[in-house]
């Protein structure tokens, strides 16, 4: 979903180690940031099957996340996109 730019970054913060992914395209609506991670949840009304997505990929994240006791968020970035960030412990 990005226009131009994706950055990726890895910091170390207290106890947890944080990967973020940032883009500078539409973002994500607060008000969904929970739940574009359960399963066959797709925001974007445009795309369906036939256009690509199941809307499992994120659903897949977080349960990867939580099998490393480890969570993961959505929030907006400076860039003016969406902001993806995995906590590991």
């Amino acid at each position: 979903y990005a226009k131009t730019c994706i950055v990726i970054s890895v910091a170390s913060e207290l106890d947890k180690i944080l990967i973020t992914v940032e883009d500078d395209g539409l973002g994500v609506d607060p008000a969904l940031g929970d739940k574009i991670f359960e399963p066959f949840y797709r925001p974007d009304e445009g795309r369906d099957r036939i256009q690509g997505g199941a809307g499992l990929g994120l659903a897949i994240v977080k349960r990867v996340m939580q099998w490393h006791q480890g969570s993961c968020s959505v929030t907006r970035s400076t860039l003016g996109g969406a902001k993806f960030t995995l906590s590991f412990p």
